[in-house]
This record gives structure tokens, C-alpha cells and sequence, in this order.
């Protein structure tokens, strides 16, 4: 256009259009109806009722349709406009977009000379107001003939004439082909180009004008490209789905409003129905054995007459299809541009130029698409990459044939294990084709490739992920969870490749980096994602791996679950179907913290040959798991940027990062990470204590005097603390229950451990006043908590490190081994500190229904 590419035909729509041959309406919408309809699905959102309004109003008035305006159009049993007024009606319909150019289909097909002239005039009328008219027409009248600018003449597919329409004759007339003097133009063209021409005169025709200077002119100056004027940027005008949901709902709701009569008749027959069937078979027998064929004449009657009723259900789809195709192509519907829309102008100010454009990934023009956008790098994170039946690798193609490079967040094993397959072609564009650039592969190759520092050999890989419930999860993240599981996954156990069913396996973790509040104790079940075949391939001799995902809330998981079961029993073929109710289910019932993470747990033997268990652990505060998946796409551009571009070739992303790329970027979001090591034992060497077990990599950053006073090595503290009793008489009878001491003022203290394999027991002597603990690592639903237990009561604690203090939180709280609502638990700011390097500790007890039940503070040395 212009001499410009042609946009693409998402947005191309946008700037042309269409009128189709035959009239394409609602025919219970009156006029004004029909153009509100077109103008509020396919102009953008920041155009204001009033200017639709005002818009629709002008375009009546233009197109002389205001006597009509309200008037309906009419439907097969009711007249409305007459057929001038319906071609103006559709003309109208695609003017409210303003194009650029208008095209039509034979506009005057079914309409009288006089009707035929007006709607051509009203064409004319518009082109001279900038709109360019293209048309195609068969059989004209003198007086529309006059009114044509430029004509085309065609036989049989080849150009013999493109001019002024003033000049056709005198250029037939040089070639002796003369026109009578009375005879009508147009019909004299026609006779040239139909009944008159067999294939050697086309052929004569067609050269004749690739020499005439008409010809010539026109060939140079699209060479030439020399215009004044680029083609508009066109921003998409796509409405959301809630946009598009409400207009059509509208519309349908008025269609069965002013056409009654079939719903009304319906529902008559229905009643009649019902009443000559229970005529019938009024009063039959029970017990009679004719009486049972009886019953069963009436149910089979009644079930043929509700499947066949149900037959008129179709009618509307069978009539409304060529509207709704119609609006399709011409962009009544859309895909949802407005998130694009919105994320562009968040992201307003930056250096890179934004652009929000719809992109149809099949599409056959694909590659003009990519060639019109000219872009340096192509990221596909369309999805769901397990559905891409027939051709999955459109996009990789399409790159290729573009020489354009391509990353992919793709989570689909078979997907992006195929990508090698365009390893060779890639290479020879000099191009990288990288897949699977997500958390899964490259987050986790990454991480087991630090985690395996050291070892000789890894014999097994597990790994989870745990969103928070309130991330918004895709539609295309349900579709493709839905489309495997029940399903056979690949995998490898027992150094043997073997497959398994995606959700029907489960086991259960907690994921804590050292230092930090844990994530709560979560079921995780088996899904397909790429790592379960490529990391075999990095590590060949792999044992075993396993990797799941963490939904909650866990009631959801468990019913999908159940689900899963029952496709890989076949009682159901695929729970696809069930995806839309699955991801509304999953948006809507939230609850719990609002924090992810994720684990990766490897097992291996050091160069001793002694066995190792190692394990990576990220949690994400608030909003910052969603984020996760295109941080590795963030590194890689990076990395580009700082002139290092990934080699060429197609191939999984599992090399192509490492942990420290992601570490960088987890510095700008609240997400923390760790590594949890087992510590080696032998006999010579002293084993950790309880709090060097829990605390893993986080105890070397406790200050001295907490260390020592829970080392092993330590077996009595003694100092003073400063006693506060809550006021109320539930607290005071809670307190006293338990054995805490009474409120008072340096009370001097005293505490003895006793340190076992199992545990420690904690005597805390405060005067005369003593009450124990047992503490103890937890385990199962407690993983990775120090469980303290006074009598029948157990709670839950973490231990949290932050500058200088240990901080105990608590978890969970079970009552003779009963778990007990978390919200109902016991809180209270209680943490370890030092002070002048002496130890000192502040406990706050309070409970949600009696308050303040107990505070102590002060400070504690070792006994020597």
C-alpha cells in the first residue's frame, strides 16, 4: 500500500472494508441497530459512547438513510427496508471504521437501474471525501458508468485495460474496435471482454496493453515508489471478550424479543405433548407385565420426542453462521489485544520501540507477517504447546525461512525435545532456534548443575513447583496441564527408560530456603514437562527423576487427581474438555499465603563414593512467581545485549544459562533462594546439633553467642529475665496451666538441656518456677519445623534468620497429635538475639481469643 508492505491481515482488517455481495445483517435490528452493533465491537475502547453516537449518526445522514433509520430490516416472514436501503445499510456498517479503502462485491447485484444509481452516487459522494472505492461491477448503466474514475477491464484473469474511464473508447478505437455511437460504454466493454473474445483475441488484448503507455506509466511509478503519503499506523481496535460477550448477548437477547413466535409455538407443542402422553398412559397398571411395556412405550416416546424437539436448536446456528462469519473476518471479533495494549503502555519510556499488533500464528501468510514486522528476535509464548497437533513447529518454520531467531517458553516434553530436528537448518541461517527457555528446562538444568559440583555421579533429580493460589494462572497453562493428565508420561527409574501417568502420582514436600519462612508442607503430583526427557540426556546415568507441580488449594488438587485416575483408567478420554471450568474453578476459589516456590533435590556420590543428598529451594513473595517463567528469556536477551549471542542452532535451552544469570535477576524481586546439604558423619567427627540441622547454610550467619548456646557442647545457661502475665482470667489460667512463671522484675533464670539423638529437652527455671519442653525435628506435614512440645500440646516453629536475630514462627499446632486450625494458633513476636556479645531472648505468647498470655525477656551465659 503506498508502496509500502502491506500489514499483516489481523491489522489490515482494520484499515479496509468489505462489503460482500450478498447483504449480510440482523434482520430484527433496525438500521441505527445494526451500525451501533458494528461500531461498538470493532472501534477501539478509548472511543466514548457519545462519539459512537455521534459517528453513527453522521453516517445515516450521509448515506440518506435517515427516513429508514429506525425501521428494522427485515427477515424472511417480515418486510422491512427495501434492497437500496439494505446495500447502503451493509455500506454503512463498514464506513463506521473509516477505512481507507472501501471495498465491494458487485454492489448493484439485485437492485433496479434506479436503485443501482443511487447507491453508486452515494459511493461517489464518499470517494471524494478521501475514502478510496474499489468495486467490482458487471453490467452498469450509461449514468454509472459517468460516474466511474478509474476501470479495469479483465477477461479471462488478465488486464487488458486499466485507465480513465473517459478514456476506454478512444483506446479500443486505436486497436479497431469501435463503439456505436448510441450504444452504452459499459455494454460495449462487456461485448469485448465475453461474447467477442475467444483466447487468442484475450491474448492479443493483454499484450496490447502491457505496451500502451498506460502500462508503462503504471509499472514505473510502482517502482518509482515515490508517494507522498505512508500507509496509517492502524492501531488494533479489537474489543475485549467482556466487550464482545455483552454485545452479542445484547443483540441475541433483542432477536428473541422481536422474533417470539417460535419460542412461543415451542413451548405450546411442548404442553400439548405432555398432555396427550399422560392421556395416554393415565391410570396404566402397575404389576401387569403389559403394563411395563406400556411404561416402556411411554419413556421411549418421551425420550425420541425431547431428542427430536431439541433438533430445532440447530436453526439458529444454521442461519446465524454466514453473520457470524461475515463479522469474524471483518473483526467484529478479536483476540484479546487489550492486555497487549495495556502491557505497552506500562512499559511507556523505555528505550525499546512498542508496538501492540495481533500475530497469527497460523496463519498462512506467516512469513509476510514476519517480514512486515521485521523483528530481530521472535519469542512464542503462546501455547499450549502440547496442542499444536498438526504442524507444532508453524512459528520455527516460518523464523527459518525468515532467518529470524526464536526462544520459546514452551513446557511441552515431545515439543521442544523435536526442536534438534531444525539443528542443521539453523546453523546454516546462522540463526539459534531455542526451546523450552522456562523455568522448565533451563531453570532446572541450571540448578542441577550447581547442586552437582563436587559429585561424581548423580543417581536421581526430583523437583516442584508450588504457584501461589491467587497467580493468575492461563487458560493455556490449564489446557496443557488438562491435555496430559491421566495420560503416559516418558521417564526414567531404575536407570530405565519407562513411562508413568501425569497426576496420578504424588508425594509430598516442603519448600524452605535456609533462613526463611517456609512454604507450607505441599502435595505435588507428576507432570510432562521437558525436563522428564532431556536431563536424562545431560546426565546419562541417571537413576531416576521425577518432577510434580503444587497447586493449591489442596481440596482442588485432590479432585483433580481423582480426575486424572479415572483417564488413566479410560473411563474418560481427556479432561481437555473440562479446561475453561478448570481455570474459572481455579481463579474464583482462593485461599491460603500468597507466596510460591519451587525445589530441586538431587542424590549423588562424591569422588569417596559417599552419598549425597542435596537440594535447591526458591520461594517468591507476593507477585513475583508469575514472573519467573520469562526471567530466563529476560537473561538471554541480557546476555545478547552484552554481545553475547547464543551460538546458532536448534536445541533444548538446558546449556544456554547458568543459576548465576537467574541469581542476578532474583535480586530485583522478592525471591530468595538456598541450598539445603546433607552433612557427612563418621565416627571421629561430632554430628550437628538440632538448630544446625534446621538452620543448614543459614547457622553460619548467626551471631557467635546464639551458636554457642546451642551447640551440643553447652549444657546449662543461667541469667535474668524480666516476667509479664496477661491480665484477663482465660490467659492467667492458660499460663498457670502450663507451668509459664509469674510476672516480676529480674528474675533470675535458668536452663538445662538435655541433648539426645532425637531431640533436647529444655527445663527453663524461672525463681522457683520451672516448666519443659521437648524439641525435635519435624517431619511429614512438619518438614523442615522445630516441633516443641509442652504436655499434650506440639507447635509448629520455623526458624527465620535475619541481621543478628533468629526469629521463632509459629506453623502449626496439633493437640494429642490432632493438627488444629492454623488461624487458632498461638503468636507472638519471639526471637534470639545477641547483645554486647551476650546471649538474649525475647518471648511473646498471645492467642487470638484471650490476648496477651505470657512475655519474657532478658538475657542468658553459660554456666562454667
Amino acid at each position: 500500500m503506498n508502496g509500502h508492505p502491506r500489514p499483516i491481515s489481523s491489522v489490515f482488517r482494520y484499515m479496509v472494508g468489505y462489503v460482500v455481495q450478498d447483504d449480510i445483517f440482523s434482520g430484527t435490528l433496525t438500521v441505527r441497530e445494526n451500525l451501533l452493533f458494528s461500531a461498538n465491537l470493532r472501534l477501539p475502547q478509548s472511543v466514548t459512547v457519545g462519539e459512537r453516537l455521534e459517528r453513527v449518526d453522521k453516517i445515516i445522514e450521509q448515506l440518506g438513510l435517515s427516513e429508514c433509520a429506525n425501521t428494522r430490516m427485515g427477515t424472511e416472514s417480515k418486510r422491512g427496508i427495501s434492497g437500496g436501503e439494505r446495500k447502503r445499510t451493509c455500506i454503512a456498517m463498514e464506513m463506521v471504521l473509516s477505512p481507507i479503502i472501501l471495498f465491494l462485491d458487485e454492489p448493484t447485484t439485485g437492485l433496479d437501474a434506479a436503485t443501482a444509481c443511487n447507491v453508486i452516487k452515494c459511493l461517489h459522494d464518499l470517494s471524494r471525501k478521501g475514502c478510496t472505492i474499489v468495486f467490482s461491477i458487471h453490467q452498469p448503466r450509461y449514468s454509472i458508468f459517468e460516474l466511474f474514475d478509474t476501470l479495469l477491464l479483465m477477461s479471462h484473469g488478465r488486464i487488458v485495460y486499466l485507465g480513465l474511464s473517459t478514456d476506454m473508447l478512444s483506446y479500443f478505437d486505436k486497436q479497431g474496435l469501435l463503439c456505436k455511437e448510441h450504444d452504452n460504454p459499459a455494454d460495449f466493454a462487456l461485448d469485448i471482454l465475453t461474447e467477442e473474445t475467444d483466447d487468442s483475441t484475450t491474448k492479443d488484448l493483454y499484450e496490447n496493453y502491457l505496451r500502451s503507455p498506460m502500462h508503462i506509466s503504471t509499472l514505473a511509478v510502482s517502482l518509482n515508489r515515490s508517494f507522498t503519503s505512508e500507509v496509517p499506523r492502524i492501531v488494533q481496535r479489537g474489543r475485549s471478550f467482556a466487550c464482545q460477550f455483552l454485545y452479542v448477548s445484547q443483540r441475541i437477547l433483542r432477536n428473541a424479543r422481536r422474533n417470539w413466535q417460535p419460542y412461543f409455538w415451542q413451548n405450546i407443542c411442548a404442553v400439548l405433548l405432555g398432555l396427550l402422553t399422560g392421556l395416554l398412559y393415565y391410570k396404566t397398571p402397575q404389576t401387569s407385565g403389559s403394563s411395563v411395556k406400556n411404561r416402556l412405550g411411554c419413556i421411549f416416546f418421551v425420550v425420541a420426542n425431547q431428542i427430536f424437539s431439541t433438533a430445532t436448536a440447530l436453526e439458529p446456528f444454521i442461519k446465524e453462521r454466514a453473520l457470524f462469519i461475515h463479522e469474524y473476518v471483518s473483526g467484529y471479533y478479536s483476540r484479546s489485544i487489550k492486555h497487549a495494549e495495556e502491557l505497552c503502555n506500562k512499559l511507556r519510556g523505555s528505550a525499546a520501540t512498542i508496538r501492540a499488533l495481533h500475530f497469527d500464528r497460523d496463519n498462512s501468510d506467516i512469513e509476510k507477517q514476519l517480514q512486515f514486522i521485521q523483528p530481530d528476535l521472535i519469542v512464542d509464548a503462546s501455547g499450549p504447546f502440547q496442542s499444536y497437533a498438526k504442524d507444532p513447529y508453524r512459528v520455527i518454520k516460518a523464523c527459518l525461512t525468515t532467518s529470524i531467531n526464536y526462544l520459546d517458553f514452551a513446557d511441552g516434553s515431545t515439543f521442544v525435545q523435536g526442536v534438534t530436528q531444525f539443528n542443521a537448518q539453523a546453523k546454516a541461517n546462522n540463526i539459534y532456534i531455542l526451546s523450552g527457555v522456562s523455568t522448565c528446562p533451563l531453570l532446572t538444568a541450571a540448578v542441577v548443575r550447581r547442586l552437582a559440583k563436587g559429585l561424581t555421579r548423580i543417581h536421581s533429580i526430583k523437583g516442584g513447583i508450588a504457584p501461589s493460589p491467587y497467580a493468575d494462572v492461563g487458560l493455556n497453562v490449564i489446557r496443557a496441564i488438562s491435555s496430559y493428565s491421566g495420560q503416559r508420561v516418558t521417564l526414567v527409574r531404575r536407570g530405565q527408560l519407562t513411562f508413568s501417568y501425569a497426576m496420578t502420582e504424588t508425594m509430598r514436600y516442603t519448600i524452605c530456603p535456609p533462613g526463611h519462612l517456609p512454604l507450607s508442607n505441599r502435595r505435588f503430583s507428576l507432570v510432562d514437562v521437558p525436563d522428564l526427557k532431556i536431563l536424562p540426556d545431560l546426565w546419562p546415568n541417571l537413576d531416576s527423576i521425577w518432577i510434580g507441580a503444587g497447586t493449591v488449594p489442596e481440596i482442588l488438587h485432590r479432585i483433580l487427581n481423582g480426575l486424572a485416575w479415572l483417564v488413566r483408567w479410560r473411563l474418560i478420554p481427556s479432561l481437555t474438555p473440562f479446561a475453561s471450568l478448570f481455570h474459572w474453578t481455579m481463579n474464583l476459589v482462593r485461599w491460603g499465603e500468597h507466596r510460591g516456590g519451587m525445589f530441586i533435590s538431587i542424590e549423588g556420590s562424591d569422588r569417596e563414593g559417599q552419598k549425597q543428598e542435596r537440594s535447591w529451594h526458591l520461594l517468591a513473595e507476593g507477585d513475583a512467581g508469575p514472573f519467573i517463567p520469562s526471567m530466563g528469556i529476560e537473561a538471554i536477551v541480557r546476555r545478547i545485549l552484552d554481545g553475547k549471542k547464543p551460538a546458532s542452532g536448534a536445541r533444548a535451552a538446558t546449556m544456554d544459562l547458568e543459576l548465576d544469570d537467574y541469581e542476578r535477576i532474583f535480586q530485583n524481586h522478592t525471591i530468595y533462594t538456598g541450598q539445603c546439604d546433607s552433612i557427612k558423619t563418621n565416627s571421629s567427627s561430632e554430628s550437628p546439633s538440632l538448630y544446625q540441622q534446621l538452620l543448614g547454610q543459614a547457622w553460619n550467619h548467626l551471631p557467635q553467642s546464639l551458636q554457642t548456646l546451642h551447640s551440643k557442647k553447652i549444657v546449662k545457661v543461667a541469667g535474668v529475665a524480666q516476667v509479664e502475665r496477661g491480665a484477663s482470667i482465660v490467659s492467667r489460667c492458660v499460663a498457670t496451666l502450663v507451668g509459664f512463671p509469674k510476672s516480676g522484675k529480674n528474675v533470675p533464670v535458668q536452663v538445662v538441656f538435655q541433648r539426645e539423638t532425637n531431640g533436647e529437652l529444655w527445663t527453663r527455671s524461672f525463681a522457683k518456677k520451672s516448666f519443659s519442653s521437648w524439641q525435635m525435628k519435624g517431619s511429614g506435614h512438619s518438614d523442615r519445623l522445630l516441633m516443641e512440645r509442652f504436655g499434650p500440646f506440639t507447635f509448629g516453629l520455623a526458624l527465620v534468620t535475619t541481621p543478628g536475630k533468629l526469629h521463632l514462627i509459629v506453623r502449626s499446632w496439633t493437640l494429642f497429635g490432632i493438627r488444629l486450625p492454623a488461624f487458632l494458633a498461638p503468636y507472638g513476636d519471639s526471637y534470639e538475639c545477641d547483645h554486647d556479645g551476650r546471649f538474649c531472648f525475647h518471648v511473646e505468647i498471645k492467642h487470638i481469643l484471650t490476648g496477651l498470655i505470657v512475655r519474657y525477656h532478658g538475657w542468658l551465659v553459660p554456666n562454667v
